[in-house]
């Protein structure tokens, strides 16, 4: 998993892999801590598929430049565009879906 703590760091890792599932978190957040192991299994188990980690503490931009307002949230770009996203307190089978459904996205 890699980590970020630059907007740039970010922006570079959305569009490198077919598929990046982005984890943000916020310091002191019982819930971040709970299921980023949880999420982090799930993309390991896939091919294509990469994880990025940031704190919304390291890079407050983020916040504002994709519209989170809760931790944690997980972003799931396809191709570099978002086509899914969880907050506060994550559906996994929805981003399993997501996950699976993201390989289709990319053949439109």
């Amino acid at each position: 998993m890699h980590t970020f703590d630059t907007i740039d760091a970010v922006f570079a890792f959305i569009r490198q892999p077919p598929v990046a599932v982005l984890y943000v978190s916020a310091p002191n957040c019982g819930v971040c801590t709970v299921m980023k192991p949880k999420i982090a299994r799930i993309v390991d188990e896939l091919d294509g598929v990469a994880m990025g980690a940031v704190s919304i503490a390291d890079v407050p931009s983020l916040a504002s430049e994709y519209h989170v307002l809760t931790a944690p949230a997980v972003l799931v770009f396809a191709g570099g565009k978002e086509i899914w996203r969880g907050a506060r307190f994550i559906d996994v089978e929805q981003l399993e879906q997501a996950l699976a459904s993201a390989e289709l996205y990319l053949q439109d």
